[in-house]
């Protein structure tokens, strides 16, 4: 397992793209909850997490991604989750949360679920 999770945000067709790349896991969830205590001060309007990248995820991944969609629901923004690899999909239908979670197949869906039409502009932490 690796102890490393990279994160990369984007702008694209007024969303905000979080891409988080590598294993989300015991060992790499605090850089992701690091990232999200800042961003959530001052959300967009509208994130789509890109999970295409995740190789791995335990139950404190799905605790994480559970914990984005509470703290920016409380925030008023609009989040959607794209493009789970097979294993994170497999893991949300079977916790149940597929059916609690925003989850598109890609991440243009996720955005146009999520009612975007205008770009965004604004500066967020990375």
């Amino acid at each position: 397992m690796s102890d490393t999770l990279r994160l990369d945000t984007a702008l694209e067709q007024g969303a905000f793209i979080l891409r988080p790349s590598g294993e989300l896991t015991w060992q790499t969830a605090s850089t992701l909850r690091a990232w999200l205590e800042g961003y959530a001060s001052a959300p967009a309007p509208v994130t789509v997490i890109d999970l295409s990248a995740i190789t791995f995820l335990d139950s404190t991944g799905i605790a994480a991604l559970l914990g984005i969609h509470t703290l920016l629901a409380g925030a008023g923004a609009g989040l959607a989750y794209a493009e789970p690899p097979p294993m994170c999909a497999r893991l949300l239908h079977i916790t149940g949360l597929a059916r609690y979670l925003p989850v598109y197949d890609t991440v243009q869906s996720a955005r146009l679920a999520t009612g975007t039409k205008a770009p965004f502009v604004g500066e967020h932490p990375a």
